[in-house]
Formats: structure tokens, sequence, C-alpha cells
């Protein structure tokens, strides 16, 4: 479920920056090259509106396989559930 959880943030990051970046693309070229800064910005930001969103995808991708192969090293290994027993000291009423 991890890696599921950070194929959504993946996915969530690459729209967010593909939209921000059309906006903010254009006003920091413009602010260093002026009118050809503002036609370059809009270009950058055009293309990561495209861009951004696409790398969000493979990078979902990705964490979903690095989920699926801990998932499948995890029971080839043996481990199904928890590493250790539970500390009995940190129970309420245990003396110590």
């Amino acid at each position: 479920t991890e890696g599921l959880d950070l194929a959504y943030d993946s996915i969530a990051v690459g729209i967010s920056e593909g939209i921000t970046g059309m906006v903010k693309e254009p006003f920091k070229q413009a602010n260093e090259d002026g009118l050809i800064g503002l036609a370059s910005g809009t270009a950058l930001g055009a293309a990561g509106v495209v861009v951004r969103p696409l790398e969000g995808m493979l990078g979902a991708v990705e964490k979903l396989a690095q989920g699926a192969e801990g998932e499948v090293r995890g029971r080839y290994r043996g481990y199904c559930g928890l590493r250790r027993p539970p500390r009995v000291d940190f129970h309420k009423e245990a003396v110590g």
C-alpha cells in the first residue's frame, strides 16, 4: 500500500507542477530576459503542462514497481507479520 500512496503522490505532484509552471515560467523568464523571456517562458510552461504529468505517471509506475518488489521479496524471505514479538515492558501493568 505504501507504493500505491507514493504513486498517487507522484501523479499529484506532476500535475500540480505542470499547472504552476504554466504561470511561473513566463514570469520568471520575463524577469530575466524581458519580452523574449516572456515568449520562451510561455513555451516552457506550455511544454511543462504535457511533460510534468507524464513525468508523474512514469514516477507512479516506478513507485508501484518498487512496492510490488518489496512485497515479493518480503514474502520470499518468509516475512508475514511482526518482525519481533511485542515488548512486555511497555504494558501498563508490567513490573520492571
